[in-house]
């Protein structure tokens, strides 16, 4: 699980903007770095551990949720002259 990508969802967004009381400090930071770009990797050596049972619980309370996956873009063409 080491690859997933998670977002906030709006209820994410919400506990953050309300300061949630019932997020721990540890919850919170992980809630804080999730952004839709950073994998669960990522994460732990942002936080200097691991993130997985932080994201268990948000996932439980819906703060978060596996992001989509990405395409990639195809990188435009060079032009000649």
């Amino acid at each position: 699980m080491d690859a997933t990508i998670f977002r906030k969802t709006e209820a994410g967004r919400a506990a953050l903007a309300a300061r949630d009381p019932a997020l721990d400090p540890r919850t919170r930071t992980v809630l804080i770095l999730v952004n839709g770009e950073l994998d669960q990797g990522a994460l732990g050596e942002r936080l200097g551990g691991s993130p997985d049972a932080a994201l268990q619980r948000l996932l439980a309370l819906g703060l978060v949720e596996p992001a989509p996956a990405r395409t990639p873009r195809p990188l435009p063409r060079a032009t000649t002259a």
